[in-house]
């Protein structure tokens, strides 16, 4: 007892404690060890906008919009023993992306199962994320001396299982994206009104102009044998113009009452 020392492990060892059984970490890769540290890389388990979304190799790509949200889970399983906790978080490349990370950042001692967490999207574009990405960090740290029968081993809470619709109760969504959706159906049913007004008021003073046009032009003159050629070549392109806005109004309202 006296000789312990909490310490975070180095690769050495965290690829010691993932040979053992059962392993620290299930799904163990090599390459994803760092020198006091190992990359978590993305699982098949995801919900994006509350629906589900699982990531598979034949299906790998996982795209989240501006201001939307996924609940992810971790490809590797983790098995903490009562002597270690695990401290994970996302990698700052993702973070440069976008994409913000929000956890319970340690892993108590005795979980067993994958890690679940959203991501967030503030950028103003798509970020694209891929089945078996390296976007996570794990560490794992000693605790002090663990006594059998008398330090407490975490249990996990009732009800709680190794899937991820057990963590995301809520069935997360983002509350931004929805608003989006709203002011945009908004905006489209305000050009339409905006249409249907132009469909209508345009045709009106179409006709308006043109009677004005010819009641000018004949009041110009005392009789009709006084009108130029020019005025009623004037008359008649207002009178044509005239008879189109009216068949155009009559063809808006039968589009307005069908609908």
């Amino acid at each position: 007892m006296e000789t312990w020392q909490g310490a975070v492990l180095l690769q050495d060892e965290i690829e010691y404690y993932a040979s053992l059984d059962p392993p620290l970490i299930e799904n163990f890769d090599k390459d994803g060890l760092k020198p006091a540290s190992y990359y978590l890389r993305l699982g098949s388990e995801c919900r994006v906008g509350g629906k589900e979304h699982n990531l598979s190799e034949e299906n790998p790509r996982l795209v989240i919009k501006p201001h939307d949200i996924a609940v992810v889970s971790t490809y590797e399983k983790v098995n903490i023993p009562g002597f270690l906790i695990g401290r994970w978080n996302q990698r700052v490349t993702s973070a440069y992306e976008g994409i913000v990370w929000v956890g319970g950042p340690q892993v108590d001692p005795g979980y067993s199962g994958r890690l679940y967490c959203p991501l967030y999207n503030l950028s103003n574009r798509e970020v694209e994320l891929r089945f078996k990405d390296r976007l996570f960090m794990i560490d794992f740290v000693k605790t002090t001396f663990f006594i059998e029968g008398k330090s407490s081993l975490w249990k996990r809470p009732q009800g709680k299982t190794d899937r991820l619709a057990s963590h995301d109760t809520h069935n997360l969504e983002s509350a931004i994206y929805e608003d989006f959706d709203k002011m945009n159906a908004e905006v489209t049913d305000m050009r339409n009104e905006i249409r249907r007004f132009q469909q209508v008021i345009l045709p009106v003073l179409a006709i308006i102009i043109a009677a004005v046009t010819i009641m000018a032009s004949l009041g110009a003159f005392g009789k009709f044998e006084d009108v130029d050629c020019l005025s009623w070549v004037s008359i008649g392109v207002s009178g044509v113009a005239a008879v189109m806005a009216s068949l155009a109004l009559i063809l808006s309202l039968i589009r307005r009452k069908k609908k």
